[in-house]
């Protein structure tokens, strides 16, 4: 989710960047002419030959979709645009007014950093033509107190558009984080932080989407803990809570990095094996109820006669598991050896609990 959102925003920026790549290119031409035509040949090619630049850039885009390229040579046409408007001054002075929407693109195109560098220095560039022209080799066409009211209503402006583009990166940011969550969520159990069954349905997917191109062996674990109604009966609720909690961390430090845990529904677990063999399977399921065997949870009794004499001892509960292993076999579906070890789960509690059962044959 948190990635789709990133790649619309990405997409929406593209967009507006050809757009106005492209309203850029027809404006720095048709002023460029005009310019020419005036016999003011230097900011005529300057202009024509940002407007050239800025086809190429598309070009470029569109044949090789470099996008910070195309970025940078469309920021930069801008600014000679820009500069060409403040320094001319165009009909009346007023030229220099199209200014105002360089800090508000340029912050939105290239993002907030960027931004700041580039507005930075056009700052610094028009403050110099407007108040040192004949640096420049310019004549002024501006009064004393249009430069004082256009530089600190460009200032303002441009420090407008840093504060408009940090909020709304810092929205955006706070979307992407919430999306991150949710899509965590999506995935985990609240209780254990284990894949949930939904999370796990889709990995088993991909395993079976693997067995079936390059006969990837998997095999699955099918995990209940023995007597979990009488834990939630003797300790209540908060006991079989901890209880969950134990069992995952077991799993969490007794399964190889490439196995999947997820809490498949109550008491019950079930362990995807990726690249399992035959003899890895049962070898790993024996440590996990071998481990499980050893945890020790302290918890509050919670029995109704204790409760009544005005008692509540802390006791020790010990925890054992039942484990059913089936391998993927050949000649069978998902669904078929998630059934196999769904029954020799079942068999293993039959024969006394606290044990493995692998599938036979197996």
């Amino acid at each position: 989710m948190a990635a789709k959102v990133q790649e619309e925003e990405h997409r929406r920026r593209t967009r507006f960047l050809l757009l106005f790549s492209a309203s850029t290119s027809l404006i720095l031409f048709g002023i460029g002419i005009k310019v020419l035509l005036n016999d003011m040949v230097g900011y005529g090619l300057a202009l024509v030959g940002a407007g050239t630049v800025t086809v190429f850039a598309l070009v470029q885009y569109h044949l090789l979709k470099q996008r910070m390229l195309f970025e940078n040579i469309t920021i930069f046409a801008m600014s000679v645009l820009v500069l060409m408007l403040v320094s001319t001054g165009g009909e009346d002075g007023t030229a220099a007014l199209w200014s105002y929407i360089y800090p508000l693109l340029v912050t939105y195109v290239a993002g907030l950093r960027k931004g700041v560098l580039y507005c930075s220095l056009m700052y610094f560039a028009v403050l110099a033509i407007m108040l040192k022209p004949e640096i420049f080799g310019l004549l002024s066409p501006y009064s004393s107190d249009f430069k004082l009211r256009y530089l600190l209503s460009y200032l303002f402006t441009t420090l407008f558009s840093f504060v408009i583009e940090s909020s709304r990166q810092a929205s955006a940011n706070e979307l992407l984080r919430l999306g991150k969550e949710m899509e965590t969520a999506s995935r985990l159990d609240v209780l254990t932080g284990l894949a949930n069954r939904r999370h796990m349905q889709s990995l088993l997917d991909e395993a079976e989407y693997d067995f079936g191109r390059s006969r990837t062996d998997y095999a699955v674990l099918m995990v209940d803990i023995d007597h979990f109604k009488r834990v939630n009966d003797r300790f209540g609720h908060s006991a079989g809570d901890a209880a969950l909690q134990s069992v995952s961390a077991v799993f969490e430090h007794g399964l190889r990095q490439t196995d999947t845990a997820s809490r498949w529904g109550g008491e019950e677990f079930l362990v995807l094996l990726r690249g399992a063999s035959a003899s890895d399977a049962p070898q790993i399921a024996e440590r996990i109820r071998k481990a499980t065997e050893l945890l020790a949870i302290p918890c509050l009794a919670d029995l109704a006669a204790d409760k009544a004499e005005g008692r509540a001892d802390v006791s020790t509960l010990h925890l054992t598991v039942s484990v059913g292993v089936a391998l993927r076999k050949h000649a069978e579906s998902l669904a078929d050896t998630l059934l196999k070890a769904d029954n020799c789960l079942y068999e293993a509690k039959r024969s006394g609990r606290n044990q493995v059962c692998p599938a036979s044959p197996y």
